[in-house]
């Protein structure tokens, strides 16, 4: 207190006003620069970042669109052909009606060209797609029998024959139905991840299927219409067992 007594308060104030203007501001700039540059860095680092996740995710929807896309579109329409004449197989089952033999040599053609575009595009897509296409393969991979040998079987079981006819159409249409499902939710550029064997059970399609867990029809139809290659022996005797009349 003396001291500033003897100095004057006017002395004080200009040493004062030094001080701060050549050792404290210089010290309060270099830190806000500091702390401005650090800023920009950081900021600088999310934009990078943010970019390359844009860059990844337009390369990834480049790949849907010029890659994966048409092939899924090709594979929609075989899988429409397809349908259209295994409805009209059906129904010959159903009615001891003919079929024609051209319709077999048909069904190996969209069997062969279904396979070579799943191949191409398979890398590309979620496992629960590649299982749902590959139903749809195995479906379309099987050989028609003759018309007459399937209606004697629906004949002998304990189905009658519309039945057979309205579930085989609601079990094949189910498969195409969850393929359109999860091909939308495919193209669409939804930041969410998406939860495809959702889509599998909304449609009730098992990862493992096991034709004697399902109802006595379904297995059936299975069995004699939809997948009648790929049944084993025990699932055979299973079959007739619980479906013929007799029994």
């Amino acid at each position: 207190m003396e001291l500033l007594k003897y100095a004057g308060f006017g002395s004080v104030t200009l040493f004062l006003g030094y001080l701060t203007k050549k050792i404290l501001e210089p010290i309060f700039k270099k830190c806000l620069d500091f702390r401005l540059e650090k800023a920009k860095i950081h900021e600088k680092s999310i934009m990078d970042m943010q970019a390359t996740v844009f860059s990844k995710k337009l390369e990834i929807e480049s790949i849907k669109l010029n890659r994966a896309l048409p092939s899924l579109e090709k594979i929609n329409l075989l899988i429409s052909n397809h349908r259209m004449m295994f409805n009209t197989y059906i129904c010959a089952c159903v009615n001891n009606f003919g079929f024609l033999k051209e319709r077999e040599k048909e069904r190996f053609d969209i069997d062969r060209e279904i396979i070579e575009e799943i191949y191409k595009i398979s890398i590309y897509l979620p496992e629960e797609m590649r299982i749902i296409l590959n139903r749809i393969r195995r479906m379309i991979s099987c050989s028609w029998k003759d018309p007459k040998v399937i209606f004697e079987a629906i004949r002998k079981s304990t189905f009658y024959n519309d039945e057979v006819s309205k579930r085989g159409c609601e079990l094949y249409t189910k498969h195409h139905e969850c393929f359109y499902e999860m091909v939308y939710k495919y193209c669409s550029m939804e930041n969410r991840n998406i939860d495809y064997s959702k889509i599998l059970e909304k449609y009730n399609i098992s990862l493992e299927y096991d034709i004697r867990k399902e109802e006595l029809l379904d297995a059936f139809i299975n069995f004699y219409l939809l997948f009648p290659e790929y049944s084993t022996r025990e699932e055979r005797d299973f079959i007739q067992k619980k479906t013929l009349k007799n029994n």
